[in-house]
């Protein structure tokens, strides 16, 4: 999935930023317009992730459900979820 996603990624414009993780599959597509989080845990356990530096203290909409999420130093994931963020800029 990782390798598919990167793919697919590469072909649109932007840099993609994968933060290695060994429970969750975590990745940065930025562009000059905008920024999109991507967090899935493949995994059946609730995980807290600690997130790097370039993340923490940011402000995201959900493009899944339009929730807002204030994102300090970690982010819980629930088992088997996903979710898909865009930075919200100030």
């Amino acid at each position: 999935m990782e390798e598919a996603f990167s793919q697919l990624i590469a072909t649109l414009d932007g840099t993609l930023t994968h933060y290695h993780d060994d429970h969750i599959i975590v990745f940065k597509h930025s562009c000059q317009r905008s920024e999109v989080l991507v967090v899935a845990n493949l995994c059946n356990l609730s995980y807290d992730l600690t997130l790097p530096t370039d993340i923490h203290f940011t402000h995201w909409m959900s493009l899944l459900d339009n929730t807002e999420i204030h994102i300090s130093t970690q982010l819980t994931i629930a088992p088997y979820s996903y979710n898909i963020l865009k930075l919200i800029s100030y």
